[in-house]
């Protein structure tokens, strides 16, 4: 079984690394807006 987090995994990590700014918490709820959109 494979999932399709990768996308959203990756800006979870980014926006880790960066202390959580706003620009990045936006961008990783819009990756993961996008991979449910085409995963649904």
């Amino acid at each position: 079984m494979t999932d399709n987090l990768g996308p959203l995994r990756q800006a979870m990590s980014d926006l880790s690394e960066h202390g959580g700014s706003v620009d990045l918490y936006e961008r990783s709820l819009r990756k993961s807006r996008q991979s449910n959109l085409r995963a649904g």
